[in-house]
């Protein structure tokens, strides 16, 4: 069985960019890299960050500050949810709409739960916000 799975977990055969088709794993493997490569691009490098842009740029409020270390509650979490449109699609763990609506509510404090005991909120809550 590992060898039946085996042989259907790889792409045999590709058509490439000229029109003209390989079996040539080598082949298959280029023409992925030069698809994506057209899609993402290749790497760039970048401009150095402006320290000027820091020290002189615009900064937030001490009630903004403020506002975004407050806890949110369970309310909060459950109208966030609820505010979800009927046709908005799964997301990656797949979670329905219809399911939101039945365990809102769970849902709510167990987010609560996750940000108050774990490391999520301090490792988000010390990153630099850049208007």
């Amino acid at each position: 069985m590992v060898k039946r799975n085996t042989k259907r977990n790889h792409i045999v055969a590709v058509l490439k960019e000229d029109g003209s088709s390989t079996q040539s794993q080598e082949e298959v493997a280029d023409e992925f890299i030069k698809y994506f490569e057209g899609l993402l691009g290749t790497e760039n490098t970048c401009d150095p960050l402006d320290p000027n842009v820091f020290s002189n740029g615009p900064r937030i409020s001490d009630q903004q500050s403020t506002d975004l270390e407050k806890c949110f509650s369970a309310q909060e979490i459950k109208e966030a949810l609820f505010d979800i449109d009927d046709d908005k699609s799964p997301g990656r763990m797949g979670i329905l709409r219809v399911s939101l609506r039945k365990h809102g509510r769970r849902l709510g404090m167990m987010f609560v739960g996750l940000f108050k005991n774990s490391l999520i909120l301090r490792l988000y809550s010390n990153k630099l916000i850049i208007p």
